[in-house]
């Protein structure tokens, strides 16, 4: 308590020293008070003073004046709003900052606010749009050399690459971004201590799932002490939740209970983050054997990760739920709980935890004796892993082989399964893990009838059983110990077990899942089995590097090996060398990778043979390695499928630009259920877009059902959405389900949700916030699952504005917004569509009829106001006033169409005078003015840019965006025809507006 005392009074000084400084720089009227209040904010947000903080980003906006200062308050108050959970409007005010960033050309705030966006989605477990943020804003930071920021950034990355299952990606992020840190003036110590905290914390949770306990407890150890310095209890309770985890496996129970202690005290306020100190808490009382105490603990997991909304969470209540149930006997619902489990994390894309969850789900089949069903959850996590390094799960797989081989009556190939689970949680550090090896093994030698081998593993199981305190085990080890007793009175001569050798082949090609893993099992079968100081080496561009094996005598091994590199026949004579690679020699196939095994002092003859059979068995798999992984390269094929064609599966036809960026993202967030607003004008396709948001989804064998907000009658639209009770008004003769619960388990498609009624507004908000409804006359609400996607072609921001659409309601819609440019800005659409929509008439009409390249080229030049919908309406006519085999030519479409071509709609592109030389609906070209096809070309392209610039007031972001160029590319056309000052070509009349962007290069 003094320390944290001591921390708040620290914190306050420096609010009251910020406050000060606030007032003298106002008295100055110096602009460095901006500055200070931004500081003010960040420290009024560090002490978890929110509504402070918001108050104090307020004043800053209420005096603002530029664009970039209001920017960073929208910025800064999406940061408040993702610390307070508050995700919709955390979106919308760091999309308000991304768009006024992008006006005014601020790249570093552009990056961050693309970062923070990364780091929103990351919250709500939507990787795949989290990860296009980060890289987008990651791109722009690196480009300014901004190391802070880009290190959050690369952080975030990490996190995101972990629990996709790209283990080394994370690891890589991560170090890349403490060593940016570490470059900074005055070192990790002076920078960001949140950020230095989440690093740390993610480097130990790597190294603790990679089996390398000491180096985990130490990084927490630092990461513990840098939140310490802060206000974030939540952070601090973490890393204590993650020691105790540590100190839990690594055999520790006293401490990991102390530290548990400490988490729960601090994170009782966050009902997610309690939610995993529980789940800790019921590990610990599960191996303690208190299986009471540890369901509670498990409910209580459940409880707040329900709560809380986070799925994580509740994922890993439920599967500590049956963790106790397993143990209680009760193998048939813990297989239930475990599913349960196993869906949510493959709903939330948690690759990384994927391979666990089908892993306990075999140990549950095992229980429950269904063979069958475990060894194809083992195959399955196994195909999961790859070759990911977590050490303890590899280990745990290998005793659930061994616990599959006693299952089918092979003890032998149990004992070496058991083995090498066993060398692999004694090699790491997992006491109460290699306790259970040791029961296993124990159980297997057993069933060979070597009761001599057994009572050595059950003795070491017992020992460290009841020095741990795990008195459920403990009896069970006790058991089977006088089981080898009696087995001593009763066999007189037991059957003869597997030769040692078998047993150690059998261990390496068990662990040839990996080569890491593969080299770290011989060290230590060498270590163990065969008594001998060994350790691996692998030469590297840059020396030789320690790979496997811990020998004391390591680095005068490495030293000895580096001095004799060159002249192999120098080693010293203490020192046994046997050299190896991934590769065997020869003239098509040099050995890319290359090892030294070094033994301390002389081999015995006797083993000689043995360790020369193993290396040639760990060179073979090594080989059998790298011909794979050759063969897999070889076999990557570039698809050539046509462009237009990439998204036809999912409903959509695009080439452009525009389009395909739409597409890409409906591709990314497909494993989702968020909320999506699709914008647009009328006619462009949202509701095709959305229909392929169903169909990528996991919903897509469910219902898609479409509902036009604007169709119903204001006074019907909460019976038609929510439904009835008969009676409930007059007119309801009987109940209806209504919209939403008709499309349970399906997807419910919100057309013109503009035009929504208000009164109507805040039940629907409720029923996105809570997933439940309340039928017209229905005394209780109803939990229905559906995702929802709406769609509008209004300004939902100005409806807000004016008080025609609630602002939480357009918050909740808003969290992934999709908008669908107008068919005039991505021109090269038009052309699949005509022919798709030409296809689909012809058959529908039974005639067989095509178009003249004549008609196409004209119809791709027209400014369609009425979007594709026109476009198609065009096409059905044509086709049903053309006569069978008829080549449809500009003349088969509506004169007005082609009329209204030369009133330049607003947004279309109309032809200047160089070009307008064609008799509208004869399609023949004819000569304008002498003017070359390249000048004709080079007026249209010039009008188009002026046009665009205007529209956008000079915006060259949007402009670009619009044009389908980028920025640069726009900057450059723009010198080229001289539009940095007035062109020509516009009226003078858009003097006034494009004074605003005509004085030079933004």
């Amino acid at each position: 308590m003094p320390a944290a005392a001591s921390r708040g009074s620290r914190q306050e000084r420096l609010i009251a020293r910020l406050q000060i400084e606030i007032e003298e720089l106002d008295r100055q009227r110096s602009p460095l008070a901006i500055e200070r209040r931004f500081a003010l904010v960040g420290a009024l947000a560090d002490a978890q003073r929110f509504d402070e903080a918001a108050q104090a980003l307020d004043a800053i906006a209420v005096g603002a004046q530029e664009a970039e200062t209001i920017a960073r308050v929208h910025a800064q108050r999406g940061e408040l709003l993702l610390r307070q959970r508050h995700i919709p409007r955390a979106i919308h005010e760091v999309n308000l900052a991304l768009k006024l960033g992008e006006s005014v050309q601020a790249d570093a705030l552009v990056g961050r606010a693309e970062a923070l966006l990364g780091r929103i989605y990351a919250a709500i477990d939507e990787p795949a749009i989290a990860r296009e943020h980060l890289e987008r804003g990651a791109r722009l930071l690196e480009g300014l050399r901004d190391a802070g920021a880009l290190a959050e950034c690369l952080w975030q990355l990490g996190v995101l690459a972990y629990h996709e299952g790209r283990i080394a990606e994370s690891q890589a992020a991560v170090a890349r971004a403490l060593t940016l840190l570490e470059a900074l003036p005055g070192g990790l110590p002076a920078q960001d201590i949140r950020l230095v905290g989440q690093l740390l914390d993610h480097q130990a949770f790597i190294a603790f799932e990679s089996g390398e306990l000491a180096v985990a407890l130490t990084l927490l150890e630092k990461a513990i002490a840098h939140w310490a310095q802060t206000e974030d209890k939540l952070a601090l309770g973490r890393a204590y939740d993650l020691v105790a985890d540590a100190r839990l496996y690594a055999g520790k129970w006293r401490e990991a209970e102390e530290a548990l202690a400490q988490a729960l005290s601090l994170v009782a306020d966050d009902q997610a983050t309690e939610s995993l100190a529980r789940r800790t808490a019921s590990r610990l009382r599960l191996w303690q054997g208190d299986l009471d105490a540890a369901e509670r603990q498990a409910r209580l997991a459940i409880e707040r990760g329900l709560a809380a909304g986070q799925p994580a969470a509740e994922a890993g209540g439920w599967e500590a739920l049956a963790d106790v149930r397993l143990a209680q006997g009760r193998s048939e619902e813990a297989i239930s709980l475990f599913e349960q489990a196993t869906r949510i994390n493959a709903k939330t894309n948690r690759v990384a935890r994927l391979p666990v969850s089908h892993l306990r789900l075999a140990e549950a089949c095992l229980a429950a004796g269904d063979a069958t069903r475990a060894e194809a959850h083992l195959r399955r996590a196994r195909e999961l892993f790859g070759d990911s390094p977590k050490l303890h799960s590899k280990g745990f797989a290998c005793r659930l082989d061994g616990e599959l081989h006693l299952h089918r009556q092979n003890p032998g190939e149990a004992v070496a399964a058991f083995t090498q689970s066993l060398s692999m949680f004694e090699a790491a550090g997992f006491l109460y893990d290699a306790a259970c090896s040791h029961l296993g093994a124990g159980r297997a030698f057993l069933a060979l009838a070597n009761a001599a081998r057994a009572r050595i593993h059950l003795e070491a199981a017992q020992r460290i059983l009841t020095e741990l305190g795990a008195k459920r085990l403990s009896a069970q080890a006790a058991q089977l110990l006088a089981e080898t007793q009696r087995a001593d009175a009763t066999w007189a001569s037991p059957p003869p077990a597997p030769s040692l050798d078998a047993l150690l082949i059998e261990s390496l090609v068990a662990a040839s899942a990996s080569p890491d893993l593969l080299l770290r099992e011989l060290a230590i079968l060498l270590r163990d089995e065969l008594r001998l100081t060994a350790a691996i080496f692998e030469q590297m561009p840059d020396g030789i590097r320690l790979h496997a094996g811990g020998a004391p005598q390591a680095e005068r091994m490495r030293r000895a090996l580096e001095s004799s590199l060159h002249d192999e026949r120098s080693f010293p004579d203490d020192l046994t060398v046997r050299v190896f690679s991934d590769a065997r020699p020869g003239p098509d196939l040099a050995p890319m990778r290359r090892f030294f095994l070094c033994l301390a002092g002389a081999v015995p003859p006797s083993l000689a043979t043995t360790i020369e059979a193993l290396v040639h068995v760990v060179e073979f798999i090594l080989e059998n390695h790298r011909l794979r992984n050759a063969a897999r390269a070889a076999r990557a094929v570039v698809s050539s499928e046509p462009v237009a064609n990439r998204f036809a599966h999912i409903g959509l036809l695009c080439e452009s630009p525009a389009m395909l960026a739409v597409a890409e993202r409906i591709e990314k967030i497909r494993s989702s259920d968020v909320t999506v607003l699709i914008t647009g004008e009328s006619g462009v396709g949202k509701e095709l877009v959305a229909r392929a948001l169903h169909a990528t989804s996991r919903r897509r064998d469910r219902v898609f059902l479409p509902f036009n907000c604007a169709a119903i009658p204001a006074e019907l639209v909460e019976s038609r959405l929510f439904g009835h009770r008969q009676g409930a008004f007059t007119g309801a003769n009987k109940s209806a389900l209504g919209i939403i619960r008709s499309a349970a388990g399906g997807t419910l498609f919100l057309d013109e949700i503009g035009e929504l009624a208000l009164h109507v507004q805040p039940k629907l908000l409720r029923f996105l916030q809570e997933k439940e409804i309340h039928p017209v006359g229905d005394e209780q609400p109803i939990k229905v699952d559906v995702r929802v996607i709406a769609a509008t072609n209004r300004d939902l921001e100005a409806e807000v504005a004016q008080g025609k659409f609630r602002e939480d309601l357009f918050h909740r819609l808003n969290v992934v917004r999709l908008h669908v440019p107008p068919l005039r800005a991505r021109r090269e659409d038009i052309a699949p569509l005509t022919k798709h929509f030409l296809r689909e008439c012809a058959r529908r009409e039974g005639k067989t009829v095509s178009l003249s390249e004549a008609a196409l080229e004209r119809l791709c030049s027209l400014p369609w106001p009425g979007n594709a919908r026109q476009l198609k309406n065009e096409v059905e006519r044509a086709v049903a006033l053309a006569e069978p085999n008829d080549v449809l030519t500009p003349d088969h479409f509506s004169p007005e169409l082609w009329r209204s071509a030369s009133l330049a709609p607003s947004g279309s592109y109309p032809l200047p005078s160089a070009v307008a030389g064609v008799r509208r609906g004869a399609g023949e070209p004819l000569a304008s003015g002498g003017a070359t096809l390249a000048e004709a070309v080079e007026a249209l392209e010039r009008r188009m840019v002026a046009e665009a610039l205007e529209r956008h007031q000079g915006n060259v972001t949007h402009a670009a965006r619009e044009l389908g160029l980028t920025r640069q590319g726009l900057i450059l056309k723009r010198r080229r025809y001289g539009l940095e000052k007035e062109p020509s070509c516009v009226a003078a009349d858009n003097a006034p507006k494009l004074a605003r962007w005509s004085s030079g290069p933004r």
